[in-house]
């Protein structure tokens, strides 16, 4: 639900992890970790599922991924980005020795 809106705004890819209701398996963590290893995925957003996709179960359907991504990343800080204040939504940096200059 959140890629459209980000490559409208910024034209960068964007991947929509589970597809709309986040319940599509269109990831493991090891692909993941693959795909990290080759520099396709950078950051990865978690806690953005919406009410009703947690209703349909995306959160458990989610769970591989966003365990893998809490223990190989870095929380990067919210206020470089989060411009609604009372989102729980976490942006994680894959690969924080990068800097995010990068």
């Amino acid at each position: 639900m959140l890629a459209a809106p980000l490559i409208i705004r910024t034209g960068k890819p964007v991947m929509a992890r589970g597809g709309f209701h986040g319940l599509d398996p269109i990831l493991t963590p090891e692909k993941l970790a693959r795909m990290v290893e080759a520099n396709e995925v950078r950051f990865v957003m978690l806690n953005d599922l919406s009410l009703v996709s947690r209703r349909m179960g995306a959160d458990v359907a989610g769970q591989p991924i966003a365990d893998w991504v809490r223990a190989n990343s870095t929380p990067v800080d919210s206020n470089l980005w989060r411009a609604i204040r009372r989102s729980q939504m976490t942006l994680y940096d894959l690969r924080p020795d990068l800097g995010l200059a990068q």
